[in-house]
């Protein structure tokens, strides 16, 4: 995976985090995610339930005070159109697999609320005051990935891979 910058202003680390202004936020603040993990290949033995990824990662502020806590999480997918589809073996016979995001603004968590691909959803907690998230480990929120059974059991056997994109915002 690679990072991407979208603003002068912008924090980037695995997947992506970015600054956006709001009135409650100074323009110069800064808002990361940090410690996110490429999941380690997961091979699904046949009719075994859904796949369930879960990752803890760290959302970490330089600004303190009640509006640092209030933030937008933006997940999109590298399917069509930012959807959460991975790409399987015959890309010529749109061979994909669904999966859905879930986030949770607590570590640890393995059910969230879902996100729509390429929508803002709102989220309450407290970030680390440290764009590093330090002290180590400094999580504080779950992103959670579901690949249904039901389109397992309907998927050619083969290797399948996309991209989860994550964006924090101020609110």
């Amino acid at each position: 995976m690679r990072a991407i910058i979208k603003k002068p202003q912008c924090r980037v680390w695995l997947l992506w985090a970015c600054l956006s202004s709001v009135l409650a936020t100074p323009a110069w603040a800064d808002i990361v995610i940090r410690d996110v993990l490429d999941p380690p290949p997961t091979i699904w033995p046949w009719g075994s339930g859904d796949i369930l990824i879960t990752d803890s990662v760290c959302i970490g502020t330089d600004q303190p005070g009640f509006f640092a806590r209030l933030y937008r999480i933006t997940a999109t997918g590298s399917g069509s159109g930012g959807s959460f589809f991975l790409q399987g073996p015959a890309p010529l016979n749109n061979d994909v697999l669904s999966y859905t995001v879930q986030w949770n603004s607590q570590a640890g968590q393995n059910v969230g609320t879902n996100l729509t691909a390429g929508v803002p959803q709102i989220a309450i907690m407290i970030p680390k005051l440290d764009l590093n998230c330090s002290p180590s480990p400094g999580v504080n929120a779950s992103v959670i990935v579901i690949i249904p059974q039901t389109d397992l059991l309907n998927a050619p056997a083969g290797d399948y891979s996309g991209i989860l994109y994550l964006t924090v915002a101020p609110w």
